[in-house]
């Protein structure tokens, strides 16, 4: 099924849309097995989001900021946070500076947990790849090129995290 992305519309309204396309198809049939260690993680979306933020961004946060960033009151991020604590995948302990404030921190379990879930997302897309012809990879690694040297992109490149482990049984 061909794409109805009219090439008179607007290159920033045709790039969103190739784009969007191009990720949900991704999403939906490379995604299934990303999808099904989330649920077998019984993760909520939330505490999903959590995992993600104190793994690949901050390792550890107050509860009040890890609430702001995910636009949840105190008593919700708690509740998250709460049966992530009881399952090892994070601690939480009193700031030192302020008594009344929690810090949040992932444990290995986390990080492990976080890992795996990115070695699933990457196996779809290292599938997906392996379905295109020698001409669409080429033609695609040269679209990409210049957005993936952008400093902020690239940084991606060298986190341990960013590349699909080879032995990995995804």
């Amino acid at each position: 099924m061909q794409a109805s992305i009219s090439p008179t519309q607007a290159p920033e309204e045709r790039v969103f849309q190739h784009v969007h396309a191009f990720m949900k198809y991704l999403m939906t049939h490379y995604g299934q097995n990303y999808w099904q260690a989330v649920g077998e993680a019984e993760l909520s979306m939330s505490q999903l989001k959590v995992l993600h933020i104190l793994t690949l961004d901050t390792p550890e946060l107050s509860l009040k900021v890890l609430g702001d960033r995910l636009g949840l009151s105190l008593p919700a991020i708690s509740r998250a946070i709460e049966s992530l604590v009881q399952r090892g995948l994070v601690t939480r302990a009193e700031n030192a500076e302020d008594r009344r404030m929690k810090t949040v921190k992932v444990t290995n379990a986390g990080r492990d947990l976080v890992d795996h879930l990115l070695e699933l997302r990457f196996a779809g897309i290292e599938q997906f790849v392996e379905t295109l012809t020698a001409e669409e990879r080429a033609n695609l690694a040269t679209a990409l090129e210049p957005i993936v040297t952008r400093e902020d992109v690239a940084a991606c490149t060298h986190s341990p995290s960013f590349a699909p482990r080879k032995d990995s049984n995804a």
